[in-house]
């Protein structure tokens, strides 16, 4: 019976840091951001379960018709966003991004059922690798996705300025969090990985199968 893996799914949450504020005319010059972004990548939360068809548990993600495994794949990154707000007057400030953090992590589960095959097992290990090939590289995908944000600047209106403020930063974690997802994307290689492999019904090898399909994915994404 044929394996398949999960659509990744991308856990965005978008946080905010207070940030510091002051009064008087905003001055460029006052303002001194962080170098640069800063990304903490977490360690890949691995785990393999086995289950009765009869009885699934209630976690395990719905099985497509004709499928017994799966590989499911879930990248998260937490936005968090620190700035300087200097008010001009009671009802008017500019909020300037002076940090951005980005928190990453990928947890994989391979669900299979009792007595499954080794050929769909390697076959689910296969998405296995192409989702943590993809995260090797995250934190620098993060970066570059970050780095335009750095010192970005807004004017808010309003008699709440405090809440004004944060919500433009709330918006901007979120902005942060949909790039990443958009720039790191591994879903056309799972995708061409279970063509090459009809989701484990014919006899490619996995690893071979793996190999194909992320440097096809790498030379269609080169093209103009």
């Amino acid at each position: 019976m044929p394996g398949r893996c999960s659509k990744p799914l991308f856990l965005t949450i978008a946080t905010l840091l207070l940030g510091t504020s002051g009064c008087g005319r905003f001055s460029p010059g006052g303002i001194t951001p962080a170098s640069g972004p800063v990304i903490e990548k977490q360690p890949v939360n691995f785990a393999s379960r086995t289950f009765d068809p009869a009885a699934p548990p209630s976690d395990m993600p719905p099985l497509s018709e004709g499928e017994n495994a799966e590989c499911e794949s879930n990248f998260t990154s937490n936005a968090s966003v620190g700035s300087r707000t200097m008010r001009s007057d009671a009802t008017h400030a500019i909020v300037s991004i002076t940090q951005v953090k980005l928190t990453l992590g990928l947890n994989v589960t391979i669900w299979v059922p009792s007595g499954v095959s080794q050929h769909v097992m390697e076959h689910e290990q296969g998405h296995r690798q192409i989702a943590e090939h993809y995260y090797e590289t995250a934190d620098k995908v993060a970066a570059r996705v970050a780095a335009p944000y750095m010192g970005r600047k807004t004017e808010v209106t309003g008699a709440d300025l405090d809440a004004e403020a944060n919500k433009f930063l709330q918006e901007i974690a979120a902005q942060i969090t949909d790039d990443y997802e958009k720039e790191l994307d591994p879903g056309p290689a799972q995708l061409l990985y279970d063509h090459i492999t009809d989701h484990s019904r014919n006899d490619a090898v996995a690893t071979d199968a793996v190999a194909r399909a992320l440097k096809e994915t790498t030379a269609s994404a080169a093209l103009p």
